[in-house]
């Protein structure tokens, strides 16, 4: 799936799912990119340790969590690799785990940007 020219997170869709309160929208970015690398890691141990349910359970999170901060593109990474641990197929999910990580990357960057402007 090739999502890199697509916006990394839609801040007027969020915006608009917290009424317009820019606060709570501030918290939720915040705690986001306090749990992310922590997730991240989650799964991959997930992935290392060839426990697909494990995987699936993980990468369901984190796609919850994209999707809460509207990043979509992340989140249809995540999506694949609840799938592939979902179908125990993990022995797909090296480039996948890759893609999702550089997508996250991307998304981190501009919250950073978002949050300092």
């Amino acid at each position: 799936m090739q999502l890199v020219n697509c916006v990394p997170f839609d801040r007027a869709e969020m915006l608009e799912r917290l009424a317009g309160d820019t606060e709570l929208l501030d918290e939720v970015l915040v705690v986001f990119r306090e749990e992310c690398p922590r997730m991240m890691k989650e799964v991959r141990e997930a992935v290392a340790g060839g426990d697909p349910e494990l995987v699936r359970r993980t990468a369901h999170s984190i796609k919850g969590a994209l999707l809460n901060i509207s990043a979509v593109p992340a989140a249809a990474h995540a999506g694949e690799l609840e799938a592939l641990g979902r179908e125990d197929r993990l022995a797909e999910s090296g480039a996948l785990l890759d893609q999702l990580q550089s997508e996250i990357e991307r998304l981190q960057e501009a919250l950073s940007e978002q949050t300092a402007g």
